[in-house]
């Protein structure tokens, strides 16, 4: 075989899991097998919303309450007179220079078929960028191609991010994996070889997660500490501090902009500070719904994706104790927020969608996990993976037809459509 022949098979080896996603995203976008549109709609309009309003230079969104989603945007405040969105501007942000032109030439309208079509094909890039993200720091980290591309293929098939990369594109939470994943990569890549990009990049992509969605602040603060407090160890305390004090100032200013530009932009439509611009709706801190978060059948995040119990699983067997941290660091700080907010479900969507952003984290502890095992225990993990992967996309082929409502699930369709006669597993 040439040389030149397998250099391309040696890449194409190393990409095989963005290959694969990017194979069935478009395969399920140009051919879609559901009924539903159009592709910006819901929480999607909101968010999409934005990009009309700063090319109008309409900063109170009073001149959409009747055209946007329903409950996106406010009534008048009594103090200001002005109209909030409800959904944060980092989205539209994030796709105005590709989406503005097209939202230019749509006659003044919310949404056309062209700012569709934008708006599917961004969400596949999108979720190559997240699933590419998995397989280079599962590899740099010592996970091997292998192990990376198939845990990689397990937490993008076995979660929703697959669901909102196609069916639910309007959404943020693919654009939230995608940058918390190059995220994570800007961070590994900075334990190998620190450079001045890596520091403009860590502050952009904080600031525009953020932006997008407020909650994963907690999520970058929690997790960024528990990386500091394993290059402490590995470090020491002052090596440690000086090696990676840039980044994590960088990281930090990125999420205090965005931040500030919030509470700036609540005070304008509010007239008075706040982070959030939900206004009623607010976290219920006397309700406790951690455990329907974590557990439930109607939106629990281990009953639709139980790969992600298998990836826990697989840390304490390998006896990766930073694996357990790290798996917790991404994982509680969700549960806990999620559980007090006044919808715990977050509404409609497939699984509990709050978890979808945080997908890369699971994926590389995965992939080191996998590596880390002995061969008979990674075969039973892998088997359990394909097994939790099989599960959720039987749930998927259901959501996509209409067995089951976006709202959730009952117990007895649970195990109809994820395991029983209504799943994959029918044939065997």
């Amino acid at each position: 075989m040439p040389d030149w022949m397998r250099r391309v098979l040696r890449v194409l080896g190393a990409c095989a899991a963005p290959l694969i996603f990017a194979g069935a995203a478009i395969a399920v976008t140009v051919h879609v097998p559901y009924d539903n549109g159009p592709p910006i709609r819901s929480d999607g309009l909101g968010y999409h919303t934005w990009t009309r309003a700063l090319l109008d230079g309409h900063l109170s969104f009073c001149p959409y309450l009747r055209r946007s989603s329903p409950h996106a945007i406010s009534a008048p405040q009594k103090k200001t007179g002005r109209c909030a969105n409800r959904y944060p501007p980092g989205l539209a942000l994030l796709r105005f220079p590709v989406m503005a032109p097209f939202t230019v030439a749509n006659h003044g309208q919310l949404r056309s078929g062209a700012e569709d079509a934008v708006d599917q094909w961004f969400a596949i890039v999108a979720g190559v960028v997240a699933v590419s993200s998995m397989v280079y720091a599962g590899e740099a980290l010592g996970a091997g191609v292998l192990f990376a591309n198939l845990a990689a293929l397990a937490l993008a098939f076995g979660t929703g991010l697959f669901h909102y990369a196609t069916y639910d594109s309007s959404f943020t939470h693919v654009y939230n994996a995608a940058m918390l994943g190059l995220l994570l990569a800007c961070v590994v890549a900075w334990t190998k070889r620190p450079r001045a990009g890596l520091i403009v990049a860590a502050a952009i992509l904080s600031f525009l997660v953020v932006l997008t969605r407020e909650p994963l602040v907690i999520v970058i603060v929690v997790m960024g500490g528990a990386w500091m407090l394993h290059e402490v160890r590995q470090l020491g305390g002052r090596e440690a501090v000086e090696r990676h004090r840039s980044i994590v100032i960088a990281a930090a200013a990125g999420c205090a902009a965005a931040l500030a530009l919030l509470i700036a932009y609540n005070a304008f439509v509010f007239g008075y500070f706040t982070v959030s611009s939900y206004g009623q709706e607010t976290f219920v801190f006397s309700r406790f719904h951690q455990l329907d978060v974590a557990f439930s059948f109607q939106k629990g995040l281990v009953t639709w994706y139980p790969v992600v119990a298998v990836v826990l699983v697989a840390a304490i067997l390998a006896r990766r104790v930073w694996g357990v941290l790290y798996f917790l660091a991404a994982t509680v700080p969700l549960v806990v927020l999620y559980g007090f907010w006044d919808q715990w479900s977050l509404a409609g969507g497939f699984g509990h969608r709050g978890f979808v952003d945080v997908v890369p984290f699971y994926g590389v502890i995965f992939a080191v996990c996998l590596r880390s095992l002995g061969r008979r225990l990674r075969a039973v993990i892998l088997v359990a993976a394909a097994l939790s992967l099989i599960a959720t996309l039987s749930l998927m082929r259901a959501y996509w037809d209409g067995s089951i409502s976006m709202y959730g699930l009952t117990y007895a369709q649970w195990r109809h459509f994820a395991w029983g006669r209504g799943s994959f597993f029918d044939p065997f």
